[in-house]
């Protein structure tokens, strides 16, 4: 095969694949269909993560009380639930942003559907609250911790 023929293709495949390759962008703080993340808390329902994010909004003392009692008497009534040790997700569909978390500029929240598998092996489809990236802990993807 001649010398720049050859050259020319290899040359044609790395412009393809730059062309539909996405790059990393250190400043992408958003959060993509089919991402996985872990949480700590998962609800049957988006209303209790919606309601008390809004109220996260205005933060006043009364505010950030009834947000509190309301989402415990979620995880009472088992319309949520606490694992200590975090649920692995998988994002479907953004259906909520709260922007301005505690009345801070860019601090916003997003309320999800998500998938995560059980310990029955069963996939359960859930609500979880996330932060941009930038404000979510970091937690090393190959954690071995507990679903539902």
């Amino acid at each position: 095969m001649n010398k720049n023929i050859f050259t020319g293709i290899i040359i044609l495949i790395i412009v393809a694949v730059a062309f539909f390759v996405k790059p990393a962008d250190a400043t992408d703080h958003e959060w993509y269909p089919n991402d996985l993340a872990y949480v700590t808390h998962v609800c049957s329902i988006a209303d209790p993560l919606i309601d008390s994010a809004t109220l996260y909004k205005d933060p006043t003392p009364e505010n950030l009380e009834q947000a509190d009692t309301m989402f415990m008497e979620a995880m009472k009534t088992k319309m949520c639930v606490y694992n200590s040790t975090a649920f692995l997700v998988r994002l479907i569909q953004k259906v909520a942003i709260i922007d301005n978390l505690y009345n801070i500029d860019g601090y916003d929240g997003q309320v999800w559907t998500a998938t995560t598998v059980g310990e029955n092996g069963m996939v359960y489809r859930i609500y979880v609250g996330m932060l941009k990236k930038e404000f979510a802990s970091k937690t090393d993807m190959n954690y071995q911790g507990i679903n539902l």
